[in-house]
């Protein structure tokens, strides 16, 4: 019986085509198969990042802004955030400003707040040219926004 590596066989577009299906720890975590795989994961254009308290609350925001740091796409398809933890507001506009530095398109953002509170997010937010919606989920908070946004592709705002 042999084993054949036929995976590393296929191009890299249908490789990115799978890998954006699946869940984005998962996908991180293919970078072990192979040397060809190592840094296939980095070029995807859909990062979905969903956890739990199990997980851990420092270890989820850890993930998230490291793999966005090795993250090499252009363009940044969509990036939904949910997790049962919320960061320091540093964390969470690292993860923002870097993913609007991608070009991201769709950006959702599902964090738990437990008592109203202000959501500072980065400047780069109000003033993107390529973010076309944004959604926001939570308890309560309130959106610090300058007095004259401009989002020239922005479509669709909406919060639960």
């Amino acid at each position: 019986m042999s084993c054949e590596d036929r995976n590393s066989e296929l191009h890299d577009d249908l490789l990115l085509k799978i890998l954006s299906e699946i869940p984005t720890k998962d996908v991180v975590t293919t970078m072990v198969l192979s040397k060809r795989w190592r840094f296939v994961w980095t070029k995807v254009h859909k990062l979905e990042y969903k956890s739990t308290r199990k997980e851990g609350n420092s270890r989820v925001w850890w993930l998230i802004e490291k793999s966005l740091q090795l993250h090499k796409a252009h363009v940044l398809e969509s990036l939904p955030i949910q997790v049962d933890y919320h960061p320091n507001d540093a964390i969470l506009r690292n993860c923002v400003s870097y993913a609007l530095d991608h070009s991201v398109r769709e950006l959702a953002l599902c964090l738990p707040l437990y008592r109203t509170q202000i959501l500072y997010l980065p400047r780069n937010v109000y003033t993107s040219k390529t973010l076309v919606k944004l959604s926001l989920a939570g308890n309560r908070f309130l959106l610090d926004v300058p007095s004259l946004p401009c989002l020239p592709s922005f479509r669709r705002w909406s919060s639960f």
